[in-house]
């Protein structure tokens, strides 16, 4: 599945941390995750940690769209798309898994 219908799909579904593949903690506010396969660090901006932490309470991501949206003061087309393309890199990078 791909395009429109994939994103119409990821805005439905519950994304969540795969704790096979990272474990994470928040640090100052921020995420930092440890990668268990390429055995790396990451920290996350702002909005990438505020993406991660409402996916970790299990909020649907067209919800995260609308807090994005009202929180940081851009448009929900961009909202959507951006926060959509920051999704899908963690998916396909089995950061997190589609439930």
């Amino acid at each position: 599945m791909k395009g429109a219908d994939f994103n119409k799909e990821i805005l439905n579904k519950r994304i969540l941390p795969n704790e096979n593949i990272v474990s994470w903690r928040v640090i100052d506010n921020q995420i930092i995750f440890f990668h268990k396969k390429e055995r790396s660090f990451y920290e996350l901006n702002k909005t990438g940690s505020f993406i991660w932490k409402k996916l970790n309470d299990k909020a649907q991501t067209k919800n995260i769209v609308d807090l994005i949206s009202s929180n940081y003061d851009v448009d929900r087309d961009t909202a959507e798309k951006d926060t959509l393309e920051f999704i899908k890199d963690l998916l396909k990078k089995k950061i997190f898994i589609a439930r």
